[in-house]
């Protein structure tokens, strides 16, 4: 104790750097890695939901999820169904949806590790990426051996594809709690997927549209089939809107996966209706 109180006071330069080390923890603990580019705006720190909670509380503009942050299209976003795993990597998964009336104006199902892998992995793709059925989809060329990223607009059949292997329990068990509270589904919905990896890290964002919103469609879910959905004028030009929106949002879910994001991109992601 005395040999430290000596070197406390005869070595200024040991004293600095002890000083300026336990600064470092402390800012370390208030401002996470994805909190030091400085934060893009209004961010809504996403807050678990509890077992009786029929909708969480509302998110805007931007939620900060498992490290990331989620730019969130126009509207107040509620968590409706969440579901954790403690495997390696731990994994949280929450669907949040959109309310226009009694109806769901959006769904949001956001999936991601909470913490990285232990051991370097190779994380499978999702169905979406390469499912047969989806109107178009893309590989973006690895930045190198283990980062990976795709994208697809792919429909969804309510309430068939509920039961789905193909689809999360998150999803499924969401789409029956919105039955649950008499809140009104879409037969038909349209999803944009986003999906980013490494060996320890990864992220999946899908965003379902309802192509109802839209008087000119075509009201018949077998109508967005997709042979019968690319041969339709009205269907095809509805299904150009959802990529060239999902093409500006994709870009701002990259930023927002490495903490990239600015202040005026968060306002351009609110502003994105998303129907």
């Amino acid at each position: 104790m005395h040999a430290a109180v000596r070197l406390w006071r005869r070595a200024p330069a040991w004293r600095t750097s002890l000083m300026l080390a336990i600064a470092a923890t402390i800012l370390a603990l208030l401002y996470p890695p994805w909190q030091r580019h400085g934060a893009p705006g209004a961010v809504s720190r996403y807050v678990p939901l509890t077992p009786r909670s029929a909708l969480g509380p509302p998110y805007v503009d931007v939620l900060s999820f498992a490290g990331r942050w989620i730019p969130l299209p126009a509207g107040e976003w509620r968590g409706v169904n969440e579901t954790r795993t403690k495997s390696d990597p731990p994994q949280v998964s929450t669907m949040f949806v959109r309310m226009n009336g009694n109806t769901t104006g959006g769904i949001l199902v956001v999936d991601a590790n909470s913490a990285p892998s232990t051991v370097p992995r190779a994380f499978p793709l999702p169905h979406a990426c390469n499912s047969p059925l989806a109107y178009a989809a893309r590989m973006i060329p690895p930045h190198d051996q283990v980062q990976h990223e795709c994208w697809s607009i792919l429909p969804a059949f309510l309430p068939a594809d509920w039961s789905s292997p193909k689809v999360s329990a998150t999803y499924r068990r969401g789409m029956q709690r919105l039955q649950e509270a008499n809140i009104a589904v879409p037969p038909v919905l349209i999803g944009a997927t986003w999906f980013e990896c490494d060996d320890r890290n990864w992220l999946l964002v899908q965003y379902f549209f309802d192509p109802t919103t839209d008087a000119s469609v075509p009201k018949d879910p077998l109508s967005w089939v997709r042979s019968a959905a690319l041969g339709n004028a009205d269907a095809s030009r509805y299904i150009d809107r959802v990529k060239a929106w999902s093409s500006s949002w994709t870009t701002l879910l990259e930023k927002g996966a490495h903490a990239e994001l600015l202040p005026s991109e968060v306002n351009a992601a609110s502003s994105m209706a998303g129907n």
